[in-house]
């Protein structure tokens, strides 16, 4: 389905923002 794609790119994009955080947090 399109809204699982959709969700799993949502979810991607709060993966990749957490990594940056504790990496500048580092």
């Amino acid at each position: 389905h399109i809204e699982t794609r959709r969700v799993s790119l949502v979810l991607r994009k709060k993966d990749l923002a957490l990594i940056e955080v504790e990496a500048v947090s580092c």
